[in-house]
């Protein structure tokens, strides 16, 4: 007969009959073959007890032995063995990508809600189709983890149609608590018009692509995708009350690289596509206490990560 953990038609094939041992042999093969369930859930057993014998047979056990039986274990394949080490992975690495592009997006409305507010209707039109080139540097550091970013912009102005051509090249450098370390650079071009006193509205496009400067214990990344929306921002007529918003929607491909390690240590490549939704607003404004003068800003940021299933 047969028992144990594993379950005969989901873990193994049914096995029905009886097992025949031939005059003059000591032994018989008895096959089981495994089933592929798609389910990750540790060794399974499959214990045979000899029981029921027949003929002109007896029962012989080893010296030592109390029982009639025998054990085989049933373990995951090791793709299954893999999957929740490759899911965990999947989403850290896809929370990470949606971040870093998260802030740039936010980043262009809280510029464009700037633009709208040193603007007004005295200010003469710079029609002289000057070129602006603005380098940015920003570092975060804290327990031995963070993230440094630079960005070379550059901003070309239209007076015939009070338009604002922007581009813009980052690189984001992340150190994981884990030790790697990668990188994320991106290029975006914006067009950003005023509309009115009271109105500026843009539309973007970016691509970007990133990898790993040097590999930590959580091995290598690396991949592409891009992104379009919209940004703008409006001016509420409640004093200097702006509202800056953005909403974009992006899609990338990426490839994970590490070594997993349980009974054995082995390679593993994971190839997984997303597609991204991103949304944001913030209001603003300006405050003043006796002789000084604050800028406040707040706001919520949304973004939705899909990920594909992954190839590993």
């Amino acid at each position: 007969s047969l028992s144990g953990t594993a379950e005969a038609g989901r873990d193994y094939a049914p096995l029905s009959g009886s097992l025949v041992i031939p005059a003059g042999d000591l032994s018989a093969a008895l096959n089981i073959v495994a089933l592929e369930d798609n389910i990750s859930e540790g060794a399974e057993t499959v214990v045979l007890t000899l029981n029921g014998v027949t003929g002109d047979a007896a029962i012989s056990l080893p010296e030592g032995a109390e029982a009639r039986s025998a054990m085989l274990s049933i373990y995951d394949s090791l793709v299954d063995r893999v999957s929740e080490e490759v899911r965990s992975r999947v989403v850290d690495d896809l929370q990470d990508t949606l971040v870093v592009q998260q802030s740039q997006f936010s980043g262009y409305a809280h510029a464009a809600s700037d633009r709208l507010r040193t603007r007004s209707k005295d200010d003469p039109k710079r029609c002289n189709d000057d070129l602006r080139v603005d380098p940015d540097l920003n570092i975060n550091v804290s327990d031995f983890q963070g993230r440094a970013s630079g960005a070379l912009s550059t901003e070309r102005y239209n007076c015939a149609q009070d338009t604002y051509r922007m581009t813009e090249t980052s690189v984001t450098l992340t150190r994981s608590e884990v030790g790697s370390l990668s990188y994320q650079a991106a290029a975006a071009y914006r067009v950003e018009q005023i509309v009115s006193e009271d109105r500026v509205f843009g539309l973007f496009g970016q691509i970007y692509a990133k990898g790993s400067v040097e590999d930590g214990v959580d091995g290598s990344v690396s991949g592409t995708g891009g992104a379009l929306g919209t940004y703008g921002a409006i001016r509420l007529g409640f004093g200097d009350l702006v509202l800056d918003h953005y909403l974009a929607v992006g899609a990338g491909r990426h490839r994970l690289a590490f070594r997993f390690s349980e009974d054995q240590t082995v390679g593993v490549e994971s190839i997984y596509a997303y597609l991204a939704g991103f949304g944001g607003f913030a209001f603003s404004g300006r405050v003043v206490h006796s002789t000084r003068e604050f800028g406040v800003r707040a706001g919520a940021d949304f973004a939705l990560g899909l990920p594909g299933a992954a190839d590993v």
